[in-house]
């Protein structure tokens, strides 16, 4: 879409050699969108040749396109292809070795064209193409420098910035004074021109017009090719050659001074060429050059009175001489630009490579290899690796830098470990805040939590929850008995089944010093029992031994269901331990449902 909108674009650098910018839209789509970017190179290719009114340039564009295509991906280091600056290089480097010679081949065979027309079509496209990719490339590096000061940019490399500035500041400049020199020497050229006609129609003006006819066969044996046609209104009363301007008037078009900007002419004088071969490669030479005089001078002014007022005389002359020594201006700056492109490009390319040698060639922010013990090590520059700068005072300026980062890593990975340290306390502390350091289990205050968050959930989306509460049978006699560590080996070996028995979305807490609770969100009643039931059975079938002493444990388990419109927190709980007193009143050993 952009290089449609950028279509109509286009900037004047000399006679019939104009600027297209919507083909660095190219490089920029190849740069910033990969493979997609082809697309947009297509286009810009088919823009490309409606530009130039030549259906080969597809073939030249496509061809610089696949060239390009290929560079960024198979040239270099991944990393540099985009933003080294060597597009640019490249795309110069291909209308060198294949695109003019390609234009050539396909404008001079295929088309028949003659050697001049050829040579300065191939030229013009070589220097349009050159100085688009510059452009294109200067856009990608303005883009990525304003979005490199951002977290998600990065940083752009000083070669390709050295490259592209030190290009646009020798092409551009020598552009710019060429293009200036070339317009004067147009407006030279079309002012003598104009002068000439108009002299030679003031000289026809003061004679009589019977005496008109004999003076210009006197100049077509002297080998003028000037033309006349007197007029008054639209009556023709003197035409020197009635055939010629019927043909001009039939067949000819005045070509745009500005439509185009092809030629830049001054006012009263007009170039008018053949209207089949409008917008085609040096349509001029067939043209002429067309004077309109109105000679309504009167006798006072000028001392002319052979001509009555309301009488117009009309002058045209080929203009096959002149636009040759246009084409002849425009060739010559054509070839002095292309010199200072190519020469240009390896002045920038040098200068580049060596402002980028002042700068250190590894990475000092890179991290280095993992460490095994989990600890970063010291980033360092080898000594002998360290390139020196050939300034003295770069090169002070060098160590001073290092010695900086230096610093500023040392700093970086001792905030690193210091924020590794606290994320570990932190996760601690989190992890102790809501489990049971022994079992592994959550503790009280996250049940609460949780079962806040459950009861609020089942009332608003409708569903069952249950709420188990257990305690292992006679634990606190067997502590007594036995000792601490055989009851909290029986408390690790019950709440490992707890936990394996159980959803992952159950939540299995211990809330006090024998007893647990089970959190069964989306479960009913009758499921519910059916769960305690299989815990109470794999309990009673664990084999506990611990300093050879044999343990037989079981679970007495209360168990309720959420009322929905009754119940809150503290009445599910205390309904729960009900069940479990009752459960322990019948016996132990069993499951209650209240």
């Amino acid at each position: 879409m952009l290089a449609l909108a950028f279509s109509p674009l286009s900037w004047q650098l000399f006679y019939e050699t104009r600027l297209f910018p919507a083909t660095s839209l190219v490089v920029l789509a190849l740069l910033l969108l990969g493979n997609r970017g082809l697309v947009v190179g297509v286009v810009g290719s088919v823009v490309a040749m409606l530009q130039w009114h030549q259906p080969l340039m597809l073939v030249v564009g496509l061809a610089e396109l696949l060239w390009l295509k290929l560079y960024l991906d198979h040239v270099g280091p991944a990393s540099q292809r985009r933003d080294n600056g060597w597009i640019v290089l490249a795309d110069i480097l291909f209308w060198v070795l294949f695109g003019v010679p390609l234009a050539f081949l396909l404008f001079g065979v295929v088309m028949n064209l003659d050697p001049a027309s050829v040579l300065n079509l191939a030229i013009r496209q070589g220097i349009n193409g050159s100085i688009n990719a510059i452009f294109g490339f200067f856009i990608y590096i303005s883009l990525r420098l304003l979005r490199c000061g951002g977290r998600t940019g990065r940083p752009v490399s000083i070669r390709g910035v050295t490259l592209i500035a030190l290009l646009i500041a020798i092409v551009l400049p020598a552009a710019a004074l060429l293009s200036l020199q070339s317009w004067q020497r147009q407006q030279f050229s079309g002012q003598v021109e104009l002068e000439r006609l108009r002299l030679s129609a003031l000289t026809i003006a003061a004679l009589e017009p019977r005496s008109i006819p004999a003076l210009m066969a006197r100049q077509r044996q002297h080998g003028s090719l000037l033309e006349l046609r007197l007029l008054r209104g639209d009556q023709i009363l003197l035409d020197s050659n009635p055939g010629l301007f019927r043909t001009l008037e039939s067949y000819y078009i005045s070509q745009p001074p500005s439509g185009d900007g092809r030629l830049i002419l001054p006012r009263s004088l007009d170039l008018i060429v053949p209207q089949a071969l409008q917008g085609r490669p040096r349509a001029a030479l067939r043209g002429y050059w067309r004077y309109r005089s109105a000679l309504d001078l009167h006798p006072e002014h000028n001392g002319l009175a052979s001509l009555p007022t309301g009488w117009q005389l009309l002058v045209v002359e080929p203009a096959r001489s002149g636009i040759q020594e246009l084409e002849q201006q425009s060739a010559q700056a054509q070839g002095i630009l292309s010199w200072i492109v190519l020469l240009g490009a390896l002045l920038a390319e040098s200068g580049a490579r060596a402002i980028a040698a002042q700068f250190p060639a590894a990475d000092p922010d890179r991290p280095a290899a993992a460490d095994p013990t989990g600890a970063d090590p010291p980033v360092r520059l080898d000594a002998r690796r360290r390139p020196r700068s050939r300034l003295r005072e770069l090169d002070r300026l060098l160590r001073a830098l290092r010695r900086e980062q230096h610093k500023r890593l040392d700093l970086r990975q001792q905030l690193r470990r210091s924020e590794s340290e606290r994320n570990n306390l932190q996760e601690e502390v989190s992890t102790l805040s809501i489990r049971d350091p022994l079992t592994g289990c959550y503790n009280k205050a996250e049940l609460y939590r949780r079962l806040d968050l459950e009861v609020k959930r089942s009332y608003r989306e409708q569903r069952q929850l249950s709420l188990q509460w257990l305690e292992i049978d006679h634990l606190r006699p067997l502590h007594d008995s036995c000792g601490s560590s055989v009851a909290e080996e029986v408390l690790r070996r019950v709440a490992a089944e707890l936990l394996r028995r159980t959803r992952s979305t159950d939540l299995v807490c211990r809330v006090a010093e024998d007893q647990f609770a089970v959190l069964l969100p989306s479960c009913e009643a009758g499921s519910a029992q059916r769960v305690a039931d299989l815990l109470r059975d794999t309990v009673a079938r664990l084999e506990i031994q611990r300093q050879g002493i044999e343990v037989a444990v079981t679970l007495s388990v209360g168990l309720t269901a959420l009322r929905r419109g009754q119940d809150d927190i503290e009445s599910l709980i205390n309904r729960a331990e009900n069940a479990l007193y009752r459960a322990k009143a019948e016996g132990r050993n069993r499951v209650v449902l209240i």
